[in-house]
């Protein structure tokens, strides 16, 4: 007849979990302990968070440079578009000097945005 232990294998998966769940009752139960415990789940979840958050930056940034230049280049064509009617003696206003405006401005903002995720992902 096999001897039945009271106590599960430690490499068993069940063993395994009843030593994990054993130390957190002894850390829980020890007053000095849980301090310490508690001081390492917040520094680990400050850890989290901040890397967490610069990610979401970084993707913020990016995302953001992606429609302004995608701005940009409707811009230029709507550009290009007015230049050949200006060319065509047709009255454009001004269009195309606030076409030519808008495309260097969002051109500015997106590479600007690339440009400031590119200096965060170093640092």
């Amino acid at each position: 007849m096999p001897e039945i232990s009271p106590v599960p294998k430690q490499d068993s998966a069940v063993g395994m979990v009843a030593s994990g769940l054993g130390s957190v009752v002894r850390t829980l139960s020890n007053p000095g302990q849980r301090s310490k415990m508690g001081k390492g789940l917040m520094a680990g979840g400050s850890a989290f968070l901040r890397a967490s958050a610069k990610a979401a930056h970084l993707l913020w940034l990016e995302v953001t440079g992606f429609f302004f230049l995608s701005f940009a280049v409707i811009g230029s064509f709507a550009t290009i578009r007015e230049y050949r009617a200006y060319t065509a003696g047709k009255p454009v206003g001004g269009k195309v000097v606030m076409g030519i405006c808008f495309t260097l401005m969002f051109l500015y903002f997106g590479l600007s945005s690339f440009f400031r995720a590119r200096g965060r992902r170093s640092s």
